[in-house]
């Protein structure tokens, strides 16, 4: 669906036609989602408010209703409500073997009122769209229709509809230019009308109610079809429908998450509901083929045909899946539907290659191409990405409900992803891991990111080289190596000792504090080649005598640890391998309450304050990333930490408890009063104001401060 103004000064046109956060909405997103049959959708842009709501009826063939209430927002003074807006829905096809037609004009159908098309597609079968305006038809100005052909139609729709429009004046209408689709007459449906993009636009000056109506055909005749498809829901029915889903998802929502139970306020409680719609309908299927480059080959080649079933980051900025976010989206995902986490892990286990290698971002089709910058379209079969999908797991075995017959049938799967970061990731030393995939040439940046840690900017050693070791890594593989023995206990006990061994060796915590602690700096670290003083300095750039800058050793690297106080020194704690009388776990607790260090009063900070990359640009044109902003994932995890402490018996279970009561209360209201202030939910939240940073509506990882408003752990 695409709306635009139309505006008489220089006749500017601003088109919406994906989610981009680029267009600035006053705010948008589900209200009531619950996956499978129903949803409730409000969109916020300037004066006016937009409501949609479908529902999926459940008979012989799939159906849904789409319900549109655009109205003016009171006390608007921004746009006169005179200005026309245009919404323009349409309908693509993208094989050859597809079809769409617009259908003649049928009297009895409520002569402008009513719209058909019908199509084929290899996916759905045969269907067809209908769309009735319900009320204010005399606040409809122009109604029209395109049929053409854009080739590829789903990277295009966009343009393929704006060279089609043509200014068209009313001239009774306060004088304002309308701008339609240059397409057939609406009323004048005489003919069958072939292609693969057909649009229909509906101008109007007012609020309107229109009612859009998908429904796949059975082998019933035509017109028994398009009868059945007309008149087979009522405009009443389905509003009552849509209530009585809505109450149970309210049900459903308290008795999973049980806040009204926590005494949170309805407020509180409708951001919470709001938060968890979006996450489910941000769900989406890809499909197509991932550039993937393999060594020794010289070139990427297509792998596939792949098929995903993913949440995404940001509808906005992240359309596409991502594997380690996919770990704590199904946090989340399988506290709502178990069944549903269930097919959704088994989906991203599929992508996996014969090695173990699964890819870190998945990019199927042209229209995900067509959002992804062309340096991060390529997969790499040497690089990982952090396993957080057994977070997820191990989830699913606390919560005592996973389907036996389901962990039968991904455990292979997850043995040889298992194996594959066990040889691949390895260290030169044994029981040490490394990151692959950095960058030991860059000289734009000041600290050589690490992608494929999922934590990008966070400064590593300065000097990448095959002998550093990385305490994160390590700390996942010890994690994933104890749900790994928990799985081994429920589908084949004679793999059980093999994994514990593994587990046991990892977290050791003598052996870890040999390999990752510091006397000198006092915290965990990695150790690595590094410089403790680098900086970013103009130079003359070669290429057109302009200035560039380029990264400056003032102090020669050395092999130490590297002491940055932050996510990654505190993951041993994050993924409780500290034992509870280890007396460093006391350390631990001293910074995370320092506000001098890692403590703000918004949420745990990235990096420490104290740290020579706080807040620094990577490049010249990289602002910081995963240096002193809160995550709300690294968060979720330290609360799921502070709360295993706090219950566990040991010296310090009382003092993890009060960390875990205050930094709870800190998150839950930086993320509400933020979603207040501003509308979204952010991908990231500054450590100092609390204002939210990054991508919007970020309901990817952020999404989880609802578990940690019900203290699902």
């Amino acid at each position: 669906m695409m709306w635009f103004w139309n505006r008489i000064e220089g006749h500017s046109l601003p088109v919406r036609h994906w989610c981009d956060q680029n267009d600035r909405l006053g705010r948008y997103g589900w209200t009531r989602h619950d996956f499978h049959s129903f949803g409730i959708q409000e969109i916020v842009d300037k004066n006016v408010v937009f409501e949609t709501s479908f529902v999926k009826y459940a008979n012989n063939s799939w159906r849904s209703r789409i319900e549109a209430k655009p109205k003016y927002a009171e006390h608007s003074t921004s746009m006169s409500p005179s200005v026309p807006i245009s919404l323009i829905f349409y309908v693509a096809t993208q094989r050859p073997q597809d079809r769409l037609q617009v259908l003649p004009f049928n009297a009895e159908l409520k002569p402008n009122s009513n719209f058909q098309i019908e199509g084929h597609s290899h996916d759905l079968g045969d269907f067809r769209m209908s769309f009735t305006i319900s009320k204010n038809r005399a606040n409809v100005l122009f109604r029209n229709y395109l049929n053409t052909v854009s080739d590829p139609p789903l990277v295009y729709l966009k343009e393929s509809l704006l060279k089609n429009l043509v200014l068209f004046d009313i001239n009774d209408i306060q004088r304002n230019p309308i701008f339609v689709v240059n397409g057939d007459s609406f009323d004048k449906r005489d003919q069958i009308s072939r292609a693969n993009f057909v649009a229909h636009q509906i101008v109007f000056s007012s609020a309107i109610e229109l009612y859009v109506e998908f429904q796949t055909l059975s082998s019933q005749s035509s017109s028994q079809s398009s009868t059945h498809s007309t008149h087979s829901v009522t405009i009443e029915s389905y509003k009552n429908e849509l209530q009585k889903r809505s109450l149970q998802f309210d049900k459903d929502f308290e008795l999973k998450f049980g806040l009204e139970e926590k005494k949170f306020s309805q407020n509180e409680i409708s951001f919470a509901k709001a938060i968890v719609s979006n996450v489910l309908g941000s769900i989406g299927c890809f499909s197509g083929y991932s550039s993937v480059h393999s060594d020794p080959s010289e070139e990427p080649v297509p792998y596939g045909p792949l098929q995903l079933l993913t949440g995404v980051p940001s509808r906005s900025f992240f359309p596409r899946g991502f594997l380690w976010d996919e770990g704590f989206h199904q946090l989340l995902i399988s506290e709502w539907d178990r069944e549903l986490s269930e097919t959704m892990i088994e989906s991203w286990l599929s992508l996996m290659n014969s090695e173990g290698w699964i890819p870190r971002e998945v990019i199927l089709g042209g229209e995900a191409e067509a959002r992804v910058p062309k340096e991060f379209i390529v997969q790499k079969t040497t690089n990982a990405n952090p396993p957080a999908l057994f977070l997820s797991i191990e989830k699913l075995l606390n919560n005592g409900n996973v389907d036996i017959k389901w962990l039968h049938k991904v455990f292979p799967r997850l043995q040889l992803w298992y194996n594959w970061f066990n040889v691949s990731q390895m260290g030169q030393i044994s029981g040490t891991y490394r990151w692959r995939g950095r960058n030991p040439n860059t000289r734009k940046e000041l600290n050589p990111k690490t992608l494929t840690s999922g934590l990008d900017d966070y400064p590593r050693a300065t000097h990448p080289t095959d002998d550093e070791i990385h305490l994160d890594l390590r700390s996942w593989v010890a994690f994933a190596s104890r749900v790994m023995a928990r799985i081994a206990e429920l589908v084949d006990k004679s793999l059980v000792a093999q994994y514990e061994e593994t587990a046991q060796y990892l977290s050791d915590n003598e052996l870890m504090d040999s390999m990752h602690w510091s006397d000198k700096h006092n915290m965990y670290c990695d150790k690595g080649l590094h410089s403790t003083q680098v900086t970013l300095i103009k130079v003359r750039n070669k290429s057109d005598n302009g200035f560039e800058k380029e990264r400056k050793v003032v102090i020669p690297p050395a092999y130490d640890c590297v002491p940055e106080l932050g996510y990654v020194s505190l993951f041993p704690f994050m993924l409780t391998l500290i034992e509870t009388k280890n007396p460093k776990l006391a350390k631990i607790l001293d910074d995370l309450e320092n506000p001098k260090l890692i403590w703000s009063s918004h949420g745990i900070r990235s990096l420490s304050r104290k740290s020579a990359y706080y807040q620094q640009h990577n490049t010249e044109v990289d602002p910081p990333y995963w240096r002193g902003a809160v995550w709300i994932n690294m968060n979720y995890l330290i609360l799921k930490s502070l709360h295993y402490y706090s219950s566990t018996p040991g010296p310090y279970q009382s003092r993890a408890l009060s960390i875990y009561q205050r930094l709870r209360q800190n998150l839950i209201s930086t993320v509400f009063t933020e979603y207040a202030r501003s509308g979204y939910v952010w991908e990231q939240y500054n450590d100092m104001t609390g204002k939210g940073q990054g991508s919007h509506p970020f309901t990817g990882w952020s999404a989880l401060i609802v578990l940690i408003m019900g203290e699902k752990y």
